[in-house]
């Protein structure tokens, strides 16, 4: 049964903490040991990580079937939240998007003094502007976007429309 499975597992644990203070406070340590004790832990975490991936997949299933958003576990709630991982951003398009916008919010006509003539000095650095983003994406590395951000700086974008977005449900146990 999990639960007994998951409390002897819980023991096990509880028993390798003191052991590891145990094996830390000592001066000198044996390095194989600790080299095989890091191995494994790394080893565990993977497996681990797949339980936890399993039984959470689980827990949305029937929390979903049951029309749950969360459910009450005394001291604990689970939660069911919806989170969407992004990639492959259309960078050049995006800031082009944002510094085209902050440009237009902008007033950028100047009178050159000799003349008395009304330049738009927008027009006339249009040419610096796309060069400052052909750099910009040539050379930085911006892996991700703030959503929240862009939606507000260029109202009407939908940033997952520049972008592969992949939507995932998982439960977050929170404490009451």
């Amino acid at each position: 049964m999990l639960s007994d499975d998951m409390s002897t597992l819980s023991f096990a644990i509880a028993q390798c903490e003191l052991a590891t203070k145990e094996f830390t406070s000592s001066e000198q340590i044996d390095m194989n040991v600790a080299f095989d004790a890091l191995f494994l832990m790394s080893e565990f975490k993977k497996r681990l990580g797949v339980i936890e991936s399993l039984v959470n997949e689980a827990m949305v299933h029937h929390m979903t079937i049951n029309g749950e958003r969360s459910h009450d576990f005394g001291t604990h709630v689970a939660e069911r939240k919806i989170s969407s991982r992004r990639k492959n951003w259309e960078h050049k398009t995006l800031i082009e998007a944002v510094i085209n916008t902050s440009l237009a919010d902008e007033n950028g006509e100047v009178v050159n003094p000799s003349t008395g003539e009304v330049i738009d000095i927008i027009t006339i650095a249009k040419p610096l502007i796309d060069n400052v983003i052909r750099n910009l994406t040539a050379t930085a590395a911006i892996r991700d976007w703030r959503v929240t951000a862009l939606r507000n700086i260029v109202p009407g974008m939908n940033p997952d429309d520049f972008c592969e977005v992949e939507k995932s449900e998982k439960v977050s146990i929170l404490r009451k």
